[in-house]
């Protein structure tokens, strides 16, 4: 005889907010995805920054796996938790082009 009492199960999604990490850091994030170009070899990569004096600039990244779905929303949680998890890297900053193009030329395609 078949067992027919199956409990429904509801999955719920975790909700994030990154406004308050973000600000608590002092961070800035840019999201860079190569597909929008019509590149679908690379993976989108999500950056988060900050200035640390006036030469140099704090960086850190997430990369989405080519099986997951990228979300800015995640990437920007994983760049939050790389600053704390202290993964980080310093990069000269190019004065002459300011700090978000800086990072452009690191990582745009």
């Amino acid at each position: 005889m078949k067992n027919t009492n199956y409990k429904k199960v509801q999955v719920v999604k975790e909700k994030i907010n990154n406004t308050n990490a973000l600000k608590e850091l002092g961070l800035r994030v840019m999201h860079f995805n190569p597909a929008e170009y019509g590149n679908h070899e690379d993976h989108p990569v999500t950056v988060g920054y900050r200035l640390k004096n006036r030469h140099t600039i704090e960086i850190t990244t997430s990369i989405c796996h080519s099986q997951d779905t990228f979300t800015k929303k995640v990437g920007t949680k994983n760049v939050i938790d790389n600053f704390y998890k202290g993964k980080t890297c310093l990069v000269p900053l190019i004065k002459s082009s300011g700090v978000q193009n800086t990072i452009s030329m690191m990582f745009n395609i």
